[in-house]
This record gives C-alpha cells, structure tokens and sequence, in this order.
C-alpha cells in the first residue's frame, strides 16, 4: 500500500539475494544457431520439397480479405501447377475448394527462381582422441585472458614507449 498521512517515508532496504532470481540469456544466440542448423538439415533431407505449405500469389482486392487469412479459390490453377509433381499428398496442401473465376486464373502467377539451393554432403570425420592439450585447455581461463589483454593493452603500449624513450634519452646522455 501506499504511504499515508505524515510518517516516515519508508527506505526499501533490498536484503534479499535478488542476483539469484535474475534471468540471464546468454544462450539465445546459440539456440538461434541450433534452430538455424535444424531447419537447413530438415531442407536437406525433404530436397526437392518445400518446407512449408505450398501457397500462390493471390493479391486480395480488399484489407478485410487480406487481414485475418488470405482465402485462395484457385483449386483448377493449383492442380494445373502440380500436375508434373503428383505428391499432393507428401506435400500439406490447403485449399479451400471454390470455383476458380477466369479473372483470379489470369492474376496467379508461379514462384519463379531457385527454391532451395542444393548443397552437397560433406565428408564426415573419423573420431578420434583427445589429446592431452586440448584437454587442459580451458574455454573459461582464454576468455578471462583475451579480456584481460583487451582491457589493459592501452596501458602496456604507454608504458613499453616510456620505457623506450628512456632508454633512448638514457643511451644519449
């Protein structure tokens, strides 16, 4: 509650440990690699596939239509495109069957350009074992270095010209 009339005005003294309840996310950039990494392999695997629902281009004459899911009436279009493929059923295709106006027909247009680009598999590596460098290496202790360096180089260089110049002054006297 809020404080009334003329008393103290009340200091919060924050004793409690509240580093302990702080959420960090500090993996976040390394879930956005993982999931990256997923959906590449998944579009590897499904190759001449797409990843998603097959959908045409279909401009909406008003933003009613548009907003809440553009509805495609293009059954008789969308027939014609996949004729060659035959894996209607392999592919998770929506539509909502209406009749196809001339109009609508003459405004589809096929996605042109290169659907996924074909990557070739690279060659797995044999496993092997860790040495005895790479096991007393530790990831923690370089970080703690390169700050370290990064935080104080500008320090060292002064000090490394001082020590030059009096050395220079001192080898001409």
């Amino acid at each position: 509650m809020a404080p009334k009339r003329n008393n103290i005005i009340p200091n919060c003294h924050f004793h409690k440990d509240w580093q302990r309840y702080v959420r960090t996310w500090f993996n976040q950039p390394a879930r956005k690699q993982r999931r990256r990494n997923k959906r590449q392999t998944k579009a590897r695997q499904v190759a001449p596939r797409p990843l998603g629902k097959l959908r045409p281009i279909v401009r909406c004459p008003t933003f009613k239509n548009m907003s809440p899911a553009p509805r495609t009436s293009l059954t008789g279009v969308w027939w014609c495109l996949l004729c060659p493929l035959r894996c209607e059923c392999e592919v998770d295709l929506k539509v909502v069957h209406m009749l196809a106006k001339p109009q609508e027909i003459a405004l589809a247009q096929q996605m042109k350009g290169v659907v996924m680009p074909h990557i070739p598999k690279a060659k797995k590596e044999k496993a092997r074992g860790i040495s005895k460098r790479q096991k007393k290496y530790s990831c923690f202790n370089a970080l703690r270095r390169e700050r370290a360096v990064a935080r104080t180089w500008g320090m060292r260089a002064k000090k490394a010209k001082e020590a030059a110049e009096d050395a220079a002054v001192t080898g001409k006297k």
